[in-house]
Order: C-alpha cells, then structure tokens, then sequence
C-alpha cells in the first residue's frame, strides 16, 4: 500500500460535456510535472473511489469529489497556497490540503 502527500504549484481545470460519467478533472503539477487528479462526478450517482492513475506511466493519486464541491475546491486553489494532494491507498482517504498552518483571517494574494 502506498501513502502520497504531493505538493504542487500549478493546476489544469476541465469541465467536459458528452457522454462521460466524469464531469471536472483538475490535474496538478509540480514544477510543470503531473503529479495527482482531482475528479468530479455527478451529484445524484456514485463518486468513484480514491485511487491510483498512471497516465504518464508514473502512478499518482487520483481524489474524487461530488460535481457539487468544485467551486469550493477551486476556491482553495485560488486562494490557497502552498497546497498538497494526499491519499492513502490502504484506506481509500485522500483530501487536498493546505500544507502550512494558515494564519486566520488571511487571503494570500491580497
């Protein structure tokens, strides 16, 4: 079993449209490296469990929202930072996560 705590520094949103059950994937990069996905689907059916992807022939995690949590994700990618990608296989938990302690009350970027 495999335990990741990725950080990144850049990201990719797309929103699909067609015949595909997933509906957001925002990849993350470190250093312009792939280094996890973040997948969204449907609110009124199954979240694919948290996993493993090897796209690039390197595996990274793969964390899994309902659609509905993807503004609030996005808002943390906006105003957040640095941030991590985490999951543990053995138990299936992932999260995405502010890698530093946050002062309250405060904005990066202001």
């Amino acid at each position: 079993m495999a335990q990741y705590t990725n950080g990144f520094d850049s990201y990719q949103a797309f929103y699909y449209s067609g015949p595909t059950q997933l509906q957001a994937v925002i990849q993350v990069y470190a250093a312009g490296v792939f280094n996890g996905r973040l997948g969204f689907y449907p609110d009124a059916g199954p979240v694919v469990p948290n996993g493993e992807i090897q796209p690039t022939g390197v595996k990274v995690p793969a964390i899994n929202y309902p659609l509905s949590r993807f503004q609030a994700v996005m808002g943390m990618l906006r105003y957040e930072k640095p941030l991590y990608i985490f999951l543990d296989t053995s138990n299936g938990i992932g999260f995405l996560g502010t890698s530093q302690l946050e002062p309250v009350g405060e904005q990066e970027g202001k």
